[in-house]
């Protein structure tokens, strides 16, 4: 007994001697980070680790400490912000291999979305990405107006019906469950061929547990998803048939957590993710696979992946495309990540919903397009100036992802700063999107016309990142551009969209994705 109370107090002097050391002699006086700016350590656990991505709190501590600081983070774990082109070139381009995401990062993207593209790192995720690079070429996705169109349509339709009994007055929507629903079904049918058709069944198992996802996407359950991440096995033990099983003796045992909702929805996006799958390789076997179609699916099957890793790409295209593309539309402000740009266009729509100016000149810019046709095509959207002003402006105001994580795997110089091997790497997407530096003191105003005369010092590839830039940005940037275009102008052109109170701001939840907790109600009514 008296050696085991021994080795306990070995253990603990070990651990109190180890954060003695961490905290108040290696980050003060040996850390080679010292000597940078940032804010103090603040929590002396935590660090200031509940802050790292906020983007308000970034875009201060920018203002504060300029474009490269250190930021101290659980345990007395150090990070370092950066943000210049310089930074940004080395890091996300140039050795972009050198600069890879973080462990915790790739186990939470893989326990929301999949471990498909965006969970794999270094030759293996260049390797995935050169495969799937032509499913989304601007020649391939032209294929998919057609769907998308049809989807597009349906909503104006029930818009319009909803309307019916007020055209002039108008009703508060739900604007963020209707981009959802358009985005599971652009996504399912335009890159799977599968027809969820949630707009008008919203009881759909899929677009249900999406809504379930969202629900458990809260402050309280953010270090439950950090510590799950972060655990070595926990992600795939989350994932296992067990944990399915017995999910309802599990939150039992564990009350606080989001443990049954999460396996029960993550199971229903597995469910309907075989069942594309299996469909799929049954017309493969019976028709033989079109070489010269360069679908998701097909562009797997012929690689020989095998089947376990190609229902887990089902499943993250799935998710992140749902994810990124309402939460756009809903602020002509987007929602993010990589399809993740694909669920954004509900911003767009509130930041154009406190802009009625903005909506009068699209639609006076639409109206020749829309005199000769109900469904116009992309070709002709995509020349139209206002339009793209609108667009680049909403997407640089709410890139998919607030910051980006990356972990150095080797002692550098970035910069000119000396980075030790193991340092987190932050960069806050959205801080340089509004960097004062580049777009001046109304860097955080939406302001579409500062697109037809950029500033001086505006760099294409490093000024506005709304879907990161090099190896690593968003696969589906293109689908998600072009289909925030199409959808914005036939709202726009139809509808006119104002706030439902002149103080109103979505209540938009902590995580990285941000989606609006309270649906996001917007006033629609019939453009007159």
């Amino acid at each position: 007994m008296a050696s085991i109370v021994m080795l306990l107090y070995s253990v603990a002097i070990f651990v109190v001697s180890k954060l003695i050391y961490r905290l108040f002699l290696y980050l003060r006086y040996l850390s080679p980070l010292r000597h940078l700016p940032g804010p103090s350590m603040g929590n002396p656990i935590l660090g200031r680790s509940t802050q790292i991505a906020d983007p308000k709190v970034n875009k201060e501590w920018v203002r504060k400490y300029g474009a490269c600081f250190r930021v101290v983070g659980i345990l007395g774990t150090e990070a370092i912000v950066c943000m210049t082109p310089e930074a940004l070139e080395q890091i996300l381009v140039r050795d972009w291999m050198t600069y890879p995401r973080p462990v915790f990062l790739r186990n939470s993207s893989g326990l929301a979305a999949g471990r498909g593209l965006f969970t794999t790192i270094g030759n293996e995720h260049k390797r995935l990405r050169t495969l799937l690079d032509p499913a989304f070429s601007r020649l391939n996705l032209n294929s998919l107006e057609a769907v998308s169109n049809t989807s597009i349509e349906r909503l104006v339709e029930i818009f319009r019906t909803r309307l019916d009994s007020n055209p002039a007055g108008g009703e508060v929507l739900p604007l963020y469950d209707w981009v959802s629903k358009l985005s599971l079904d652009i996504i399912c049918e335009g890159l799977f061929g599968h027809t969820v058709g949630s707009l008008d069944n919203p009881n759909h198992p899929l677009f249900i547990a999406f809504q379930d996802l969202r629900k458990i996407e809260t402050e309280q359950n953010f270090w439950w998803f950090m510590l799950t991440t972060t655990t070595p096995g926990a992600p795939h033990f989350l994932m296992s048939k067990f944990v399915n099983r017995y999910r309802h003796w599990l939150s039992c045992i564990l009350p606080s957590s989001p443990v049954e909702a999460y396996s029960n929805a993550m199971w229903q996006v597995k469910k309907v993710s075989t069942s594309i799958f299996q469909t799929k390789r049954s017309e493969s076997a019976g028709l033989g696979i079109d070489e010269e179609k360069k679908d998701i699916l097909g562009l797997l099957i012929r690689d020989g992946t095998v089947d376990g890793d190609i229902l887990e790409h089902i499943r993250a295209f799935i998710s992140a495309g749902n994810q990124t593309l309402s939460t756009t539309l809903s602020s002509v402000r987007w929602i993010n990540m990589c399809i993740w740009g694909f669920n954004r266009w509900h911003q767009t729509l509130y930041l154009l919903a406190k802009d009625s100016e903005s909506q009068r000149r699209l639609r006076e810019e639409l109206h020749p397009i829309f005199a000769t046709s109900t469904t116009p095509v992309f070709r002709d959207l995509n020349e139209l100036l206002w339009l793209n002003c609108v667009i680049s402006e909403s997407l640089r105001l709410n890139p998919a992802v607030p910051v980006l994580a990356r972990t150095a795997t080797e002692t550098a110089r970035v910069d000119g700063v000396l980075i030790p091997k193991g340092t987190l790497i932050i960069i806050p997407l959205e801080a340089i999107n509004t960097w004062t530096d580049v777009w001046g003191p109304d860097a955080d105003e939406f302001r579409p016309s500062r697109w037809l005369d950029l500033p001086r010092n505006f760099s294409p590839a490093f000024s506005s990142v709304p879907f990161s830039t090099g190896h690593s940005s968003c696969i589906g940037r293109t689908l998600a551009t072009m289909q925030l275009k199409m959808i914005i102008a036939s709202l726009m052109f139809n509808f006119e969209f104002s706030l439902p109170s002149p103080d109103y701001i979505p209540d938009a939840s902590i995580l990285l994705l941000r989606q609006p907790q309270d649906h996001m109600p917007l006033h629609v009514r019939r453009v007159m």
